[in-house]
């Protein structure tokens, strides 16, 4: 799950080991309107620095295409050595977010002209092929 990322949280959590990490992380659903989600990560520490950096690219898709975010960070924290087995790590990330709606694929009430019949609203009934005036 995404949400376990905790990177995408927390920039303290780049470079938590010393080696490059990489993730691809891919949700899809059909449910509560389609959502698709998209995750791209890299992360490292590098020593001679104490520093670790870390970039994010996370991708969301709600709405069968609909609405779209889209949101890339850069992480960086320092290791700061309190004593053998404690460390404290400060982090900042930096964050660009763009949001974006498809006003091609919406549709507003006006635009349903089988469900308005002589300037009133018809009901569908329980037969998709008959309308009745409400």
């Amino acid at each position: 799950m995404w949400l376990l990322l905790k990177i995408l949280y927390s920039p303290s959590h780049a470079g938590k080991y010393e080696a490059l990490r990489l993730y691809l992380h891919q949700r899809k659903t059909d449910k509560i309107g389609g959502i698709r989600s998209n995750i791209f990560g890299a992360d490292w520490f590098m020593t001679n620095i104490k520093s670790g950096m870390g970039i994010n690219i996370f991708r969301d898709e709600v709405a069968y295409g609909n609405l779209y975010y889209t949101n890339i960070a850069i992480n960086y924290n320092y290791r700061i050595q309190l004593s053998k087995k404690w460390f404290f790590k400060p982090g900042m990330n930096y964050n660009l977010s763009y949001n974006t709606i498809n006003y091609n694929n919406l549709i507003f009430s006006d635009q349903y002209e089988d469900y308005f019949i002589g300037g009133e609203i018809a009901e569908a009934s329980k037969s998709a092929d008959v309308l009745t005036v409400a």
